[in-house]
């Protein structure tokens, strides 16, 4: 039984493997190859574009706007943006901009790199190597089964010892009375014990299979139900993963983005309007972070496609990691999103009920309060700007009209709330392992 359930499960791994093998587009010869990403060697030159997985380690060697969902390393949710600039030696993984890593996704762009490490050298590889070195812990089933059996051993060897002699005395022979000792120590022996246990392992591995949990030893189910700690990751885990936007913020006005409005008013309506024009990417495919905007949008009533069809892209200034904001042009009209203290700088007015209003410095400090509080709520805050034309790609850096804020947050799956209510019943501890700071990780 323990021996099927080991094959079963390790051939699901098997399958899992290969279903997610991934495949790497190499230049080779001067030509470009798929190929799998097991036959790749440190020198390739791959080529990345958004949607692909990272197949290896790899240094950047060029790069338009591309950007990597890092979260299975760093534990962080917002991608990061690469660039071909050198990094020194020590910088820690999370910043290392010119690097991308085996397992990660590309969300944006494109680039091109060379391979450095593969398998076993690999970031993730390092990682395999370590839990590969820890050693084995028994669990406490088998500790208390081995405590069992030390002490039925010691039992029987004290029985057949008091039960030899006893029988010498009343004259049985020395021969018959060894057998007997011997017979009982050998019935004394829970013959049927192994085959119990194993097989109310084995139930337990099924109804584990039923709740869509492989298990691939069978001791690992009675290890379950000795758990005093949980640790886990926050990104994907305890959150879904993907941005959403959390609150909108237009001279001094907070919009609960999640609400399913009556009617936006003009200023809102325009926030989201230029968030999902100044936008290079789709509800199915791009940044986490533009797929928000896209969303709460969509949310309020906005028919994105439509309203791409009718203002069409006539310039655009990308996003850079050095600029920190990125603007388009539609006609005679000119949008930006970007940092909070990057867009600001480059606005002279705000836009209120009665129209754009010179920004003061006591409208600036709001915005500025407004962005920290955010801040403390654990929000991605992006500023959106608008020029008045005509206008071109090169006016979006000076003379914007401030429109407001957007704050995003990786919200917390619906069911985690539950799940960690239930772990606390069974007096089990959470800890949340994260490479959020400390205002992001109290928020979650």
């Amino acid at each position: 039984c323990g021996f099927v359930q080991d094959y079963r499960a390790e051939r699901s791994r098997q399958a899992r493997r290969d279903m997610a093998a991934p495949t790497a587009t190499v230049r080779r010869d001067g030509d470009l190859r798929d190929v799998g990403a097991s036959g790749l060697v440190p020198g390739d030159v791959i080529v990345l574009g958004g949607g692909n997985v990272v197949p290896a380690d790899c240094r950047v060697l060029d790069t338009t706007d591309l950007e990597v969902d890092e979260a299975a390393l760093t534990g962080e949710s917002a991608p990061v943006s690469k660039s071909i600039d050198a990094v020194d030696s020590g910088t820690p993984l999370a910043e290392r901009t010119s690097m991308v890593y085996k397992g990660t996704n590309v969300t944006r762009g494109k680039g091109v790199a060379v391979v450095t490490g593969t398998g076993m050298e690999t970031e993730v590889g390092e990682i395999a190597r370590e839990l590969a070195e820890t050693e084995d812990t028994r669990t406490p089933l088998q500790g208390e089964l081995d405590e069992l059996g030390r002490t039925l051993g010691i039992g029987v060897l004290a029985l057949s010892a008091l039960v030899a002699p006893i029988l010498l005395v009343r004259g049985t022979s020395a021969v018959q009375a060894a057998l007997t000792a011997v017979s009982l120590a050998v019935a004394a022996v829970p013959e049927g014990l192994p085959a119990v246990v194993t097989l109310t392992l084995a139930l337990g591995v099924r109804t584990m299979s039923r709740e869509q949990a492989l298990v691939r030893r069978l001791p690992a189910v009675e290890a379950l139900g000795a758990v005093d700690v949980i640790c886990t990751d926050k990104t994907g885990t305890l959150t879904k993963g993907q941005m959403t936007v959390d609150k909108l913020w237009t001279n001094d006005t907070v919009a609960d983005a999640t609400r399913d409005p009556d009617r936006p008013s003009d200023r809102e309506e325009l926030l989201l309007r230029i968030g999902a024009l100044c936008n290079d990417s789709t509800l199915e495919d791009g940044d986490p972070t533009e797929q928000a905007l896209l969303e709460a949008a969509g949310a309020w009533g906005i028919d994105v496609e439509d309203l791409r069809e009718k203002h069409p892209r006539t310039g655009e200034v990308p996003f850079s990691s050095e600029r920190k904001w990125m603007g388009t042009v539609h006609g005679d009209v000119g949008y930006v999103k970007g940092a909070p203290e990057v867009v600001i700088e480059n606005c002279d007015r705000i836009l209120t009920a009665e129209g754009p209003a010179e920004l003061t410095d006591d409208a600036r400090d709001r915005i500025e309060t407004t962005v920290g509080e955010f801040g403390d709520d654990a929000l991605r805050v992006l500023a959106i700007a608008y020029r008045e034309g005509p206008v071109d790609a090169d006016d979006l850096g000076e003379g914007l009209i401030f429109v407001g804020l957007s704050g995003m947050i990786d919200p917390p799956r619906a069911e985690v709330a539950d799940a960690i209510a239930a772990t606390t019943r069974a007096g089990i501890a959470v800890k949340m392992v994260t490479g959020d700071n400390a205002r992001t990780a109290r928020a979650i």
